[in-house]
């Protein structure tokens, strides 16, 4: 191990390679489901309450978790999931309370 790197740190040139021409399809993929995502949550506002919108748009933490659970291998799915549940419960919470 190199002197002053720590374990988990990449060095410059990884991430510039990571992030070179060679990603251009992926990302432009990636942008065009955030557009399709946002303008799609903009249109149900428009047909539904903010809160109810809200609250079904929050269960995509859930999925979120999960995903990177198993896509990315990230650790401590328990504690995540149960934040992402809690946050979902939360904003059920708000548009029943209501």
């Amino acid at each position: 191990m190199e002197r002053g790197r720590g374990l988990g740190e990449r060095r410059p040139r990884a991430l510039a390679e990571s992030t070179g021409p060679a990603q251009l399809p992926r990302v432009l993929i990636h942008a065009l489901l955030v557009l399709t995502g946002t303008a799609c949550q903009i249109f149900a506002l428009g047909l539904a309450p903010a809160a109810y919108v809200s609250s079904i748009r929050r269960t995509s933490a859930v999925f979120s978790v999960l995903m990177g659970s198993a896509l990315f291998r990230e650790q401590g799915l328990a504690g995540r999931l149960t934040a992402a549940i809690l946050t979902v419960l939360g904003a059920v919470c708000l548009v029943l309370g209501r």
